[in-house]
């Protein structure tokens, strides 16, 4: 997954204080896969992490089986997705991730593959703990044929944890369970990355804004956000016109309690109206594209309560049996402390005390 530094390099003992470190030309060339320029147009989509999950480029140009439709339900939103036309970024800063890409997004004339990290500085070669594929595969070789389909369904997790300057919340948990059901030791390998900020990666491949933001990081969702924002109240044309992040909990568990939370008002701070929250992803839109963009207006309309049917009914929540509208969900029965009726814990939809007050507190 793309994720964030917490801090700058540190400066050299005795030496001079270090400026902001700005990627070069050349640094920036060697990151981009392509080194395109987007001539400061508006670009149909950004993606920032990109592990082993689904990504646009998969969807306008991988195998069939690499097919989304989650992926392909946001693409509804962006102006093009035919594969000569559409124009977009995919960030990433593990090096296997990225070579997985090459090909596909070679079919992708406008599409940009950039093997880095984003966050709220930028910083040079800092520190990213990896659990690469070489490592999984060489754990799989080591357990019986009966178990390798279980053990690669659990490494599998571990693939997409990456993290600049600390461990993933759920990473020591996951390597517990590994040794004590397969006796075996999973070693996160210590590399190095670059961070960029929102400003330096639109700068470097000098695009304005995008129609449709993908963040997933697994912690790191917030503060990339938080650079996000700083870049666009400079720059009032870049906001996004959709936005989906991450809102598991890991944000609250890296940052403190209350932290995805805190990213959703100030986006709606911003202008961001929120259509649907859940223990998955939260999507925003932004209010004045909404006003002027067509096939926006028709995918916040295409949702609509399971309860009630009623659309415009924002925000709606979506839990393991389905989305519904604050009025259907607050009132149902079981809804109360921590989303505790069965199915929703048993499927790891659990919303905690925090979840739960501000979605009841919310509007």
């Amino acid at each position: 997954e793309a994720v964030i530094a917490a801090s700058a390099p540190p400066a050299v003992a005795g030496g001079p204080r270090q400026r902001r470190w700005q990627p070069t030309q050349r640094a920036a060339a060697g990151m981009r896969v392509k080194g395109l320029d987007f001539a400061g147009a508006r670009i149909n989509f950004v993606q920032i992490g990109l592990g082993t999950n689904s990504t646009f480029i998969q969807n306008c140009a991988g195998a069939s089986h690499e097919w989304d439709r989650s992926i392909d339900w946001l693409l509804d939103v962006a102006s093009e997705r035919r594969p000569h036309a559409v124009k977009g970024v995919a960030v990433e800063p593990v090096a296997e991730h990225v070579d997985t890409l090459r090909e596909p997004v070679g079919w992708l004339p406008g599409v940009e593959l950039v093997q880095a990290a984003v966050g709220e500085r930028d910083a040079w070669g800092a520190e990213i703990r990896v659990f690469g594929p070489g490592a999984r595969d060489a754990l799989l070789r080591r357990v019986s044929p009966l178990k390798r389909e279980s053990l690669q369904r659990d490494l599998e997790y571990i693939l997409n944890m990456s993290c600049v300057g600390t461990t993933h919340p759920q990473l020591p948990k996951l390597c517990w369970n590994i040794a004590e059901e397969y006796g075996l030791r999973v070693d996160v390998e210590s590399r190095q990355a670059d961070v960029w900020t929102w400003s330096s990666l639109s700068r470097s491949c000098n695009f304005r804004g995008c129609e449709v933001l993908l963040v997933d990081t697994e912690g790191y969702d917030a503060q990339i956000l938080r650079s996000l924002i700083r870049h666009c109240r400079w720059d009032p044309e870049a906001w996004p016109w959709l936005i989906q992040f991450e809102t598991m909990g890991h944000c609250d568990k890296l940052e403190g309690q209350g932290t995805e939370w805190a990213i959703i008002a100030a986006l709606e701070a911003e202008g961001y109206r929120l259509v649907n929250y859940s223990y998955h992803n939260t999507h925003l839109v932004l209010d004045a594209a909404l006003r002027t963009e067509p096939q926006l207006e028709s995918w916040v309309s295409s949702w609509k309560c399971r309860a009630c049917h009623r659309r415009w009914a924002l925000p709606y929540i979506s839990v393991s049996d389905g989305v519904y509208c604050k009025r259907c969900r607050c009132s149902s029965p079981g809804w109360r402390y921590g989303g505790s009726d069965r199915d929703q814990h048993r499927q790891g939809y659990s919303w905690g005390y925090e979840g739960w007050r501000r979605w009841s507190d919310y509007g």
